[in-house]
């Protein structure tokens, strides 16, 4: 192996180490927002102000409402009564399956799913032994 392969290779270690703690930075920098939010949406509240102007920028608090399906074989029924399918429900495929399933597809020589096509990924795995 040539020195400069050697540095290429050691150089997309340190690269793929630096994005997985930048990841977790940004995990924990959200959760720490999310808790300071909520204690000033508080503060906010309980002093009567709902939109405030500073030299920081421009702070209103908002609220929302979000869905969550609980039970989705009864909303499906409900959509499908509705009329609305087309507006509340897709269809969605399991990437991971179906990945698993064209790769022993194309290792076997067997037909693809009507539909799909496969491409290749190439990459480098890297492990810390």
């Amino acid at each position: 192996m040539t020195e400069a392969l050697n540095e290429k290779l050691k150089q997309l270690a340190l690269l793929k180490e630096k994005y997985r703690q930048l990841d977790e930075q940004t995990k924990r920098a959200r959760k720490e927002h999310d808790r300071y939010q909520d204690e000033v949406y508080g503060d906010l509240r309980e002093a009567g102000l709902l939109t405030i102007k500073t030299d920081s920028g421009t702070f209103a608090c908002k609220s929302t409402i979000y869905a969550k399906v609980q039970d989705p074989e009864a909303f499906v029924k409900w959509a499908e009564e509705q009329g609305l399918t087309d507006e509340f429900l897709k269809q969605k495929e399991v990437g991971a399956r179906l990945n698993e399933y064209v790769r022993d597809a194309v290792a076997n020589g067997s037909p693809l799913p009507d539909g799909t096509i496969w491409y290749p990924r190439e990459y480098i795995s890297i492990t810390n032994d």
